[in-house]
């Protein structure tokens, strides 16, 4: 855009008769009318309207109650010519907007997959004595020692348990324990009860927080 372009005295004429009609008083308030720059009325009036965005050029019809065709006209200009030049190529603020736009979207799925590798890692951590010795005991149970004790398999099942602690999962009841019973909290499967009536816990439900996972299956 040529900034040293002349002010068209037939632009600025048609330009001033159509703020009169409206009650414009100058081209600042004209500016502040449109939500534009003064220096876009400028260029306006120095007859560079294909080379402005159509959308100031809207937005500069509308100040004056005009449909752009007759803005263009005011302008000495057709349509089309504005439509080929706006359309051609991308403004650069919409370039900025696109830039950033991808900068962003490319920097969340990185942080995505930073949070991924963390929160695998972690539990790994929190996995490792399990994952080494947990297959030697499938493999024994199933080979040469069938009638191997729970109680020396217990132990390798706290990893993960540690695991749900660490993700706050909570267990809701034990099995055989008595409990008063919470219709929110417990899935009744036999006989019936009141809330507040003893019920003993069958299979025990788990909750996150403030958000329930599971029910405790209980027995009246």
């Amino acid at each position: 855009m040529a900034k040293d372009s002349p002010i068209s005295d037939s632009i600025t004429a048609q330009l001033r008769s159509c703020m009169e009609s409206q009650g414009i008083p100058s081209f600042r308030a004209l500016a502040q009318s449109a939500g534009i720059s003064e220096v876009q009325i400028l260029q306006f009036r120095r007859g560079n309207a294909p080379q402005m965005r159509l959308a100031m050029l809207q937005k500069l019809a509308e100040a004056l109650q005009l449909d752009l065709p007759e803005l263009l006209t005011v302008a000495g200009i057709q349509s089309s010519a504005v439509a080929a030049e706006t359309s051609a190529t991308p403004s650069s603020s919409d370039s900025e907007l696109r830039a950033e736009y991808d900068r962003l979207k490319q920097q969340l799925s990185q942080q995505e997959t930073e949070l991924r590798q963390r929160f695998q890692q972690e539990s790994l951590y929190l996995l490792e004595a399990w994952m080494k010795n947990w297959p030697r005991v499938v493999h024994a149970v199933q080979t040469d020692k069938p009638d191997l004790a729970a109680a020396k398999i217990l132990p390798l099942v706290k990893p993960l348990e540690q695991l749900l602690q660490s993700w706050g999962i909570e267990t809701i009841g034990c099995i055989g324990k008595p409990l008063p019973y919470d219709p929110q909290s417990h899935q009744l499967i036999q006989g019936q009860a009141q809330a507040g009536e003893t019920v003993t816990v069958s299979r025990p439900g788990y909750r996150q927080g403030n958000r329930l996972l599971h029910r405790a299956e209980v027995r009246a």
